[in-house]
């Protein structure tokens, strides 16, 4: 498997868009195509795609809000079966959002194990208010 990250493109949505149905998750920026290329456009360069061979094989979205940078969405279904992927991305996105001047930040996982191995391994803890997500702040 010879993975690289880059920019989200609009011609991936598809491809995300399958990823988000197997976690199970279509965050509201992919409901439909227009949303997901507005979504690239206001933050152009902060979401971004693993790739093996071409194929999407993990998403994050970013993006900004008025507490900072937000690590929206992490995609990274069972399936692929590395938990290294999801660090990789989320890594790559944190550094992404501190470049574009954001200071502290939120980042959201939907929960499963995968996300769940990563949480560990970096040992942050989700927010008590956190539902769905598993959520903390980034500083």
């Amino acid at each position: 498997m010879s993975i690289d990250v880059n920019e989200l493109r609009a011609d991936d949505y598809e491809q995300v868009l399958t990823l988000c149905r197997e976690i199970g998750q279509t965050p509201p920026e992919l409901r439909t195509p227009h949303s997901f290329v507005h979504l690239l456009r206001k933050t152009v360069g902060l979401s971004l795609a693993a790739r093996d061979d071409g194929r999407v094989i993990g998403a994050v979205l970013c993006r900004f809000t008025k507490g900072g940078g937000h690590v929206h969405e992490l995609i990274v279904p069972e399936s692929v079966g590395d938990p290294q992927l999801a660090k990789l991305l989320a890594d790559k996105a944190i550094s992404k959002l501190f470049a574009s001047g954001a200071h502290k930040g939120h980042i959201n996982f939907p929960p499963n194990p995968i996300t769940a191995e990563l949480w560990n391994a970096v040992q942050w803890t989700a927010k008590a208010d956190s539902s769905s997500d598993i959520a903390s702040d980034i500083s």
